[in-house]
């Protein structure tokens, strides 16, 4: 999982991926970490599901925080094609995230 801290990365990276899964969170957030450990479950058994992206909230620009409406977190926003398509607010199980990026790539 890619560590990016602005906008600009975020931008970057949507434009060079077909699929990318952004995740807001922080070190100190027992959910987070539950997902990022489903994320990387997810990379090593599956190399070209997507890309995944992670936001530290307490390390980010703020004004990017902001612009990405972030007011709780974990949360996933779901890019395809460099377009945010969806997003989930709270924890969701390692087989929901497979789900949804199973639902992007065949879109």
């Amino acid at each position: 999982m890619k560590k990016i801290t602005s906008e600009k990365e975020l931008t970057d990276a949507v434009k060079n991926y077909d699929v990318v899964i952004c995740k807001f969170g922080a070190d100190w957030c027992g959910p987070c970490r539950v997902i990022e450990n489903s994320i990387r479950n997810i990379e090593q058994s599956n190399a070209d599901t997507a890309e995944f992206l992670e936001v530290n909230v307490d390390e980010a620009d703020e004004d990017f925080i902001a612009n990405s409406g972030i007011r709780n977190i974990p949360v996933l926003q779901f890019f395809k094609n460099g377009v945010l398509i969806d997003k989930s607010v709270g924890l969701i199980t390692e087989q929901e995230l497979l789900k949804r990026i199973k639902e992007l790539k065949e879109d």
